[in-house]
């Protein structure tokens, strides 16, 4: 039985940027001027081009992952009908040129990390998995961590976490550029494979095939700056450019013929006889008489306040993970460690060198005094000045530097694998609950060693409700920081200026 064809349509697609070059005194440079196509299921779609001309613009347009204050106007239907944003992310699924990973991760770990978030069981999970490494060729690397692979099989892992994920529409960017003609080879294979096999769009960019990766692809858009030259099936573009009166020469590539065509006409001949025909053909195309004006692009994210619990789970566990299989991570955590347990090392020699520091003489004054409940939380927030205000900034600093990679992090919100409110509900979860624990210790070792010391238990009780008021209030401004569009490291450096700060007013008090 034949399947079904489902359709991916654009027509007249204009995308313009706002322009960075001084020398165009236009307020928007336009990338995309006019394209329209038609893309089935069940084939192979290549596009190619010169760089510059407008291929990974034409991505984003199809993905609507677009870049504040463009411009944009066009159609983009599905099956006829027009994108749901919210649907459209899960339909569709994009590898960049630029391989995005968690590099400690194998294959097979990433892959049921990101099929985690689904509602299907532990086993149907695996065999997706196991399914998704043996289409792309990887079954034999499955168990070894990404960082190790080489280029071509971390390219073909890559693949295998993207049809994972099952999309209708799967769009790669340059997937084979810096691979060996081989492995650039085997994995257009497996993508002819899995478009044939599972009646789904791929469509991929690449650059210069040679002929017997040209043989692979069904259909063909090939893009000049700002238009499109040819879109249609790959094996008749010789018929077309015959029928354009361009007569390709026997020793070329196809490929090689269209990239020479669009060459600069001063540097080769077929291209400045050419020149001529190949602007009209691009002109035909682009029907500028048509076209709309383009509009400013409403970049206004969807924010769902949806906040999934089993999803908050899933995250704090593949961080845990993540800290147990990074190296620099788990020495991080071990460095931390360190630094914490020197203010217990403190609390410790005092016990043992029977010198009780002058704030306990205070409080064994004031034991018998009638303090009112003003007085008391004051002696109790010097309390917590002195032991624990050091703890705090130390390890909400560390659970702030040790967050998700911002790229990975930024694509998963993107294709909604999870909300923001999850994920922050994830975020503050995980610094506050680990923070309480370690600093607890702290707590209750100082809350043995100083019984006897003088503290009235009045005094450790609302000591015990300020660091968690601290903790909870130092958490939420370290997630405030982080999401100032400052930039990762600069909000990381105020986070750790601020805990520097704090150190030295520690070994300020200790040198008293």
């Amino acid at each position: 039985m034949k399947s079904v064809k489902n359709i991916l349509k654009y027509e007249n697609l204009i995308h313009e940027v706002k322009n960075k070059d001084e020398k165009i005194h236009t307020k928007y440079a336009t990338i995309i001027n006019g394209l329209s196509a038609s893309i089935e299921s069940g084939k192979l779609t290549a596009v190619m081009g010169a760089s510059g001309c407008g291929k990974t613009h034409l991505f984003e347009l199809l993905i609507g992952n677009l870049p504040a204050d463009c411009k944009t106007s066009g159609k983009i239907t599905y099956n006829e009908q027009e994108r749901d944003e919210k649907n459209w992310v899960k339909q569709i699924a994009f590898l960049p040129q630029d391989d995005i990973y968690y590099p400690d991760l194998t294959t097979y770990e990433s892959i049921m990390y990101n099929l985690s978030f689904n509602s299907n069981t532990y086993k149907e999970n695996v065999k997706i998995a196991n399914e998704a490494i043996e289409s792309a060729c990887i079954s034999n690397k499955k168990d070894a961590p990404i960082k190790t692979l080489s280029g071509g099989e971390r390219k073909r892992a890559m693949i295998a976490i993207t049809m994972a994920n099952n999309p209708e529409i799967l769009i790669l960017d340059e997937p084979t550029t810096g691979l060996d003609s081989h492995s650039a080879l085997k994995i257009v294979e497996s993508l002819k494979k899995y478009a044939v096999d599972n009646n789904k769009i791929v469509i991929m960019t690449v650059h210069q095939p040679g002929d017997g990766m040209f043989s692979l692809f069904d259909d063909l858009l090939f893009l000049t700056r700002g238009g499109m030259f040819y879109s249609g099936p790959a094996n008749e573009i010789n018929r077309f450019l015959e029928s354009n009166n361009i007569i390709p020469p026997s020793n070329m590539s196809h490929s090689e013929v269209l990239f020479i065509l669009h060459s600069d006409p001063e540097e080769s001949e077929f291209a400045r006889k050419h020149e001529s025909v190949v602007k009209d053909i691009v002109y035909r195309n682009a029907v500028k008489n048509q076209l709309p004006e383009p509009k400013v692009c409403n970049n206004k994210k969807m924010f769902f306040f949806d906040i999934n619990f089993r999803h908050a789970l899933i995250l704090v566990k593949h961080n845990f993970k993540l800290m147990l299989k990074s190296p620099d991570r788990l020495k991080n955590f071990i460095l931390f460690f360190l630094l914490s347990f020197l203010s217990y090392v403190r609390i410790i020699l005092r016990k043992f060198m029977n010198k009780p520091e002058k704030i306990v003489n205070v409080f064994e004054l004031l034991r018998k005094a009638n303090l009112d409940f003003s007085e008391k939380f004051a002696l109790s927030y010097a309390l917590f000045t002195n032991e624990f205000m050091f703890q705090i900034a130390l390890w909400t600093t560390y659970f702030s530097i040790n967050m998700q990679d911002e790229v990975i992090l930024k694509m998963e919100l993107f294709t909604k694998k999870y909300s923001a409110m999850t994920y922050y509900l994830y975020n503050f979860s995980q610094k506050f609950l680990c923070s309480y624990i370690l600093i607890t210790i702290g707590y209750l070792l100082m809350f043995i060693i100083d019984f006897n010391s003088g503290y009235p238990k009045e005094i450790m009780y609302l000591l015990y409700l300020i660091i968690i008021l601290s903790l909870f209030l130092t958490i939420s401004v370290n997630l405030l920081l982080s999401s100032i569009p400052l930039g990762k490291k600069i909000s990381n450096l105020m986070i750790l200026c601020n805990t520097l700060g704090i150190w030295n007013m520690e070994y300020a008090y200790i040198s008293n």
